[in-house]
């Protein structure tokens, strides 16, 4: 039996120089402050947590970068009765200290949401 040579081609090595310009970047750093301020946002007594297969989690925090700076919105979850002006002004203290001190990046503002979060009562039929 004759061998028969399988038709491959080979890819060229992609060139360090311009790899990333046709893929893209994801800049680690901004994920990474993502993670660090969403933890320091459930560390505030009063804020509640919520996953979700579908849609947003709380907490959820959007980041930009300004300069060498970064610019927060966050947003967190409470429950009712929540004393909601006094929460947003921790959370915006303890999200701005902890993501300066765990990534060395100034944080130039944050913006604070607070979802209300209610389970709904169930009902027998």
């Amino acid at each position: 039996m004759a061998d028969r040579a399988v038709g491959r081609v080979a890819s060229p090595a992609p060139d360090p120089t311009t790899a990333g310009d046709a893929r893209g970047w994801t800049d680690l750093r901004v994920v990474a402050v993502q993670h660090v301020a969403e933890r320091a946002a459930t560390e505030v007594p009063g804020t509640l947590s919520e996953r979700r297969m579908v849609g947003r989690s709380l907490p959820s925090v959007a980041v930009r970068t300004r300069g060498r700076g970064v610019l927060l919105q966050v947003v967190v979850g409470a429950g009712w009765p929540a004393p909601l002006a006094d929460l947003a002004a921790q959370v915006r203290d303890r999200v701005a200290a902890r993501t300066t001190q765990m990534t060395g990046l100034p944080v130039l503002e944050v913006d604070v949401d607070v979802v209300v979060l209610s389970r709904p009562t169930l009902r027998r039929p």
